[in-house]
């Protein structure tokens, strides 16, 4: 066990030795050994690095596979749910949705996502005045491309049988937006929440 989960090196240490992301692989290989027909997972990568969550994770899919036992997941970490051949949204303790990836996508049916990575702009770009957009979502690269911390994410959700992609990019040439990339993306378990929260999740939830 200690092996499957990347802990040979520290298999003489005292729990007061190991690190954060130590002790929560710890917790998870304590709840394998086990060996019960339901094991919850809370948070299971919190404080883990990206490697090592990956690495959990393909852990937790493959045990419940070869075990036929039920892993339930409650996290926030939404690469954690990917794994999950169901998953539940929760809003304040209310479901606000529930089903599997293709059956919590229906409500998105005929629309596409386009992500835009281009320099951080001071001002919206009036996208969402274009013809068929939906939505547009606004984040930060967080400086992980090439090291520069000006880069923007920008990702639009639009009904495809009403939007011009040459539409698009005529806007953002007018608006002397220094693009990077534009890429067709796919719906991610991020956007099919804030879809669920905004439409069934109340009028004080989070924007």
């Amino acid at each position: 066990m200690l092996e499957a989960i990347g802990m040979i090196e520290a298999k003489d240490k005292f729990i007061s030795q190991l690190s954060a992301g130590m002790r929560q692989k710890i917790t998870i290989a304590r709840g394998l050994i086990l060996d019960r027909p339901i094991v919850y997972y809370d948070e299971p990568s919190v404080s883990l690095d990206v490697q090592s969550a990956g690495k959990l994770r393909s852990l937790i899919k493959t045990d419940a596979e070869q075990h036929k036992r039920t892993a339930i997941i409650a996290s926030h970490n939404v690469m954690d749910l990917s794994i999950c051949d169901r998953i539940v949204f929760l809003w304040k303790g209310k479901i606000i949705a529930i089903g599997n990836i293709n059956e919590l996508k229906k409500p998105f049916s005929g629309m596409e996502i386009i992500e835009i990575i281009c320099l951080k702009q001071d001002r919206f770009l009036q996208i969402d005045k274009l013809k068929g957009v939906e939505r547009i979502v606004y984040g930060d690269s967080n400086g992980s491309r090439d090291g520069a911390r000006d880069i923007q994410n920008i990702k639009i959700i639009y009904r495809k049988n009403d939007f011009s992609l040459n539409q698009l990019i005529n806007s953002l040439i007018d608006k002397g937006v220094l693009v990077q990339s534009i890429k067709p993306v796919d719906f991610s378990l991020q956007e099919m929440y804030e879809y669920y929260l905004e439409h069934k999740g109340g009028q004080d939830h989070a924007a």
